[in-house]
């Protein structure tokens, strides 16, 4: 093999090589990256690269009406997610509250993806039966997820909050509640407490106590380079979606489903 023969070889071979490199990147690029935080009945890990969930499910049918041909989804701790939006990692987080902090770096859209009940997880031996006002919870020291959302009325000065990082914070506060080491759980979504004291067999033991303030917003948030791309199409599609199958019916059905099972 002479030497013109060897160049063209490798010319041929370098050209190949940009186009399987030009392919992948617009396959990465044509994927939506969709980061979650596993929180039943709305997300959860069926095994690896499978996902269930209401909003799992409801964000597919998003998808679909969207015309995007392939979503991704990651699931991460809620602190690694909201860091990883922050650094154009993933496109989008499936739903998360607002705060002024995230306000200020992501971009919301007008439309909430779902509303959520805030409230304390009791012990049914508990002398809380309904709170009408923050005094009624001062005395209870309140388990909350350390890097996640507090509701309006948990920011009061004097209230005993004790955080919790990492993986199953709702499991492992229901456990700390049942050994008293604890007095109440709170929680953005009464929602999410109710499944899992279901899921884990102490629903009996525990009682749910709304908190006297308005409904939480949550939202698909974006970062602000894939919201020039998707943000548009996804609230479209969104508002299209909830006229015929509000997200209230589908976690409906699918707590339904996980209770008959």
């Amino acid at each position: 093999m002479n030497f013109v023969q060897i160049t063209r070889n490798i010319w041929i071979g370098f050209l190949g090589l940009l186009f399987v490199v030009s392919l992948y990147s617009r396959s990465s690029a044509d994927t939506l990256q969709v980061g979650f935080f596993s929180i039943e009945p709305h997300t959860t890990v069926v095994s690896q690269d499978t996902y269930a969930g209401a909003a799992i499910e409801y964000f597919s049918r998003i998808t679909d009406l969207m015309g995007i041909p392939s979503v991704s989804f990651q699931e991460l701790p809620l602190a690694r997610l909201v860091k990883r939006l922050e650094g154009e990692k993933i496109d989008v987080i499936l739903f998360l509250a607002k705060t002024p902090e995230r306000e200020r770096i992501f971009r919301y859209p007008e439309v909430p993806y779902l509303f959520s009940q805030s409230g304390l997880a009791v012990a049914s031996s508990s002398s809380v039966q309904a709170i009408s006002s923050v005094e009624d919870i001062f005395p209870l020291r309140i388990g909350i997820l350390g890097e996640g959302y507090l509701s309006p009325f948990m920011h009061q000065e004097g209230l005993q909050l004790k955080p919790i990082y990492g993986s199953t914070p709702i499991l492992r506060n229901l456990k700390k509640l049942m050994n008293r080491r604890i007095d109440a759980i709170y929680v953005p979504d009464l929602n999410v407490i109710r499944f899992e004291a279901w899921k884990h067999g102490y629903d009996a033991q525990v009682r749910f106590v709304p908190l006297p303030e308005p409904l939480t917003s949550n939202y698909s948030v974006f970062s602000p380079k894939s919201a020039e791309k998707y943000l548009d199409r996804y609230e479209q599609a969104l508002q299209e979606l909830q006229k015929t199958l509000p997200y209230e019916q589908v976690i409906k059905e699918y707590i339904a489903a996980s209770l008959s099972d």
